[in-house]
């Protein structure tokens, strides 16, 4: 099957060879009119006994081109009655083409200004594209800007309905000129970060006084995402726009996790295995995979996340991560491989990792290329059937070659199943942006964080304590990482989330020993979420410029309160999932923490 930029770039071509069928079609109905008028006029002219010459029948019948006909004696030769009523519809079309050039940008202009709640989309590359796409089958309005102007999605998005400027998004009078101010939310999904950031600065100067915007910054670096999270210029919410910074690598990461959880089940307390994930290839995709990971990645056992990344520049890689996240060697142990992806030695220690049964391992190919993804895969599939793990590889287009991995004919029977995850289709869309429902367990978890503090007297101004709508992304997030460990916690003591009313008796409260060993994994996960974000441990109070805080240190040295405030979070978990309509219920029974687990391949 054909890939999505092979998509784009077959209706690029259909749009365009369409245009030039209309014009052959009106030259045809032209040349048509000219022959039928001459033997129309010869045939009239014979008929009345009048010698004319071949110069004065080609005048007259071009004067049919003009709506001058003068009539003849007799019956009119069916030829010129048509060529009568072909001819006009030349010039008008023309005429229509012309007014479209020459009044275009007017109407461009007219119909921008008419434009109210619309969306705005800034760089019409793989996301923006998918993004107009889904915007325009939900009817929204659209406008699209692009610097390129010989980018085949310009006449595709056109195609679909969009109004597309081209131009540079940096500049402020051409999202002026989008209407930005009236927009009911902007996109900015260029490939770069910079350009990005100026278009949301932009956006804060032009929609001061406007109506509510929505600005999304999508941003690659994924350091970047996380400082500028912090960044005031970020945080700052009023009446008039609300910035939110995403990146399509950690909605892919995230969506993976949850769907393929690495735990892959229940790890009890006494179970003695640990996690281990395997990542080949190092980009933008397998960062986001190791850091949503390692967000996640505390378990009942204590046991702390092994990473092995293989990369052919790992050195490199290494000494780039280390600087971005210095703090990572507390959140897991990591060890970097420089070698060749699909080189023998690389899958026999796969394989030997697949045989260790005191591991728990994934593997997750994340290389740039689809097809060389792929080829790792089937490769590394074939090898792993005597000891199966789940092998997950990314792939850019669900309709590509991930097609392959769905086709029957796939027919190695002992392979290792492999799944694909990451395509844009799925990790940048509109659902996934504008869609509340994904932060609803998050804002539910903050507004009983918010409830508990006020009654014990937190100043209401605390950044905090602020409602969801005017909270800081850095606290967002936070929300969001202690929502995405909940399924952590709940499949640690045998737990699930469905919806209330679903078969089983819905469990109302955990038992003390429960909560006591859900409370350890919370600190835990809390401790690596903000070592992740560069936090680190300081007495005293906590220090949001310095980012240091008193409770970043072990269990059994935080005070009796500050233990309970974790206790308290675990409590409210069924509480929390009420709010939303789900429950938790019992899948297994809880089985005693002091039994040794068996170790299993």
């Amino acid at each position: 099957m054909k890939s999505s930029i092979e998509i784009i770039q077959q209706r690029s071509r259909r749009f365009r060879r369409s245009r030039i069928w209309q014009w052959i079609a009106i030259a045809a109905l032209g040349a048509a009119a000219l022959v039928l008028g001459c033997a129309g006029f010869a045939k009239s002219a014979a008929a009345a006994g009048e010698a004319v010459s071949w110069v004065s029948v080609v005048y007259r019948t071009l004067q049919l081109f003009v709506m001058e006909f003068n009539s003849t004696a007799g019956p009119l030769p069916w030829e010129l009655d048509v060529a009568r009523f072909l001819a006009p519809i030349v010039p008008a079309w023309a005429v229509i083409q012309a007014g479209l050039v020459v009044f275009g940008q007017q109407l461009e202009a007219f119909n921008l200004r008419r434009n109210r709640r619309h969306v705005v989309v800034c760089g019409l590359g793989r996301k923006g594209t998918q993004l107009v796409k889904d915007f325009r089958r939900c009817g929204e309005r659209v406008v699209a800007m692009e610097r390129n102007e010989g980018n085949p999605a310009i006449d595709v998005c056109r195609e679909m309905g969009a109004l597309v400027l081209v131009g540079d998004a940096r500049e402020a009078a051409l999202l002026a000129k989008a209407r930005v101010d009236r927009a009911r939310c902007v996109l900015a999904v260029t490939g770069d970060d910079g350009v990005n950031v100026a278009v949301a600065l932009h956006c804060h100067q032009l929609s001061a006084g406007g109506s509510k915007t929505v600005c999304f910054v999508h941003l690659v670096d994924l350091k970047l995402c996380t400082l500028l999270r912090q960044h005031p210029a970020f945080t700052q919410t009023d009446d008039a726009l609300e910035v939110r910074i995403f990146n399509a690598y950690e909605a892919a990461a995230r969506m993976l996790v949850a769907g393929h959880p690495p735990d892959r089940g229940q790890i009890t307390a006494s179970d003695p295995r640990s996690v281990h994930l395997v990542l080949i290839g190092f980009g933008q995709m397998g960062e986001g995979v190791l850091l949503q990971v390692a967000k996640t990645a505390h378990y009942a056992n204590g046991r702390r996340l092994q990473a092995t990344v293989v990369d052919s520049a790992a050195d490199e890689k290494r000494r780039g991560f280390s600087g971005r996240y210095p703090q990572f060697d507390k959140v897991a142990d990591f060890a970097f491989i420089h070698d060749d992806a699909e080189g023998p030695e690389v899958l026999q220690r796969i394989e030997q990792l697949a045989a260790d049964p005191g591991q728990l391992t994934t593997v997750a190919i994340c290389l740039d290329s689809d097809s060389r993804s792929l080829s790792c895969a089937l490769a590394l599939s074939a090898r792993l059937a005597r000891n199966p793990v789940p092998v997950l590889v990314r792939m850019c287009d669900e309709s590509g070659l991930v097609s392959l991995l769905k086709h029957p004919a796939r027919s190695e029977p002992h392979a290792v199943p492999i799944e694909p995850f990451g395509a844009t289709s799925r990790s940048c869309t509109r659902q996934l942006l504008l869609d509340e429902n994904l932060d609803t367990l998050a804002r539910a978890i903050h507004t009983r964080f918010v409830e508990r503090r006020g009654l014990e007297g937190r100043d209401s101004d605390d950044p905090a304590m602020q409602k969801w709508d005017r909270l800081m992304e850095d606290f967002k997030e936070s929300n969001r990482q202690q929502a995405d460990h909940i399924p952590v916690k709940l499949r640690a003591i045998g737990c699930r989330i469905a919806p209330i009313g679903s078969p089983g008796a819905a469990l109302e409260a955990f038992t003390e020993e429960e909560v006591d060993l859900l409370a350890h994994m919370e600190h835990a996960r809390w401790c690596a979420e903000r070592h992740l974000a560069g936090w680190s441990y300081a007495p005293g109070e906590r220090d949001m410029i310095g980012k240091t805080h008193p409770y970043l240190c072990p269990w059994d040295q935080l005070t009796a309160t500050v233990q309970d405030y974790d206790r308290e979070a675990v409590r409210d978990i069924p509480f929390v999932l009420a709010r939303i309509g789900q429950a938790v219920y019992r899948t297994a029974p809880y089985p005693d923490p002091t039994a040794p687990a068996p170790i299993t391949a």
